[in-house]
């Protein structure tokens, strides 16, 4: 339930700030923006980095391109593999989602003491340890 009020109130204001990008999408260019730092990605790092079939990957990448956020592009070694990487779209998007996700998560930091949030990180995790299991 925290996850969906969370996720509706980033929406809510990506919305406000011109961005009509569906939640996973953004989700996708901030693991695009992060992760290409360090190395080339491929279709099989969303699946694997999001958990999501290899099918819904595709349409969600086919989608991406068309709207201009993203483009293959061939490598080198083999041009069977294409490389998925952020256009210029895609950078502005990632930089007004990141200030909407900064300014959210600076506000609900505001909820608890660092003290709070220390534990409820440590809860967290725990809980999320559990899971992995």
């Amino acid at each position: 339930m925290l996850s969906n009020q969370i996720r509706r109130k980033i929406e809510r204001d990506l919305v406000n700030q011109g961005m009509k990008v569906p939640s996973t999408q953004s989700r996708i260019i901030g693991f695009l923006y992060k992760e290409s730092f360090k190395r080339d990605i491929f279709q099989k790092d969303i699946e694997e980095a999001f958990g999501i079939r290899r099918s819904s990957v595709t349409n969600v990448v086919q989608l991406m391109d068309k709207n201009g956020y993203i483009e293959r592009v061939s490598v080198a070694e083999d041009a069977r593999l294409k490389k998925i990487v952020l256009t210029d779209k895609g950078l502005e998007v990632q930089k007004i989602v990141g200030k909407v996700l900064e300014e959210a998560e600076n506000s609900l930091r505001g909820v608890y003491s660092e003290e709070e949030l220390s534990q409820l990180f440590y809860l967290l995790d725990k809980l999320s340890h559990a899971l992995e299991e």
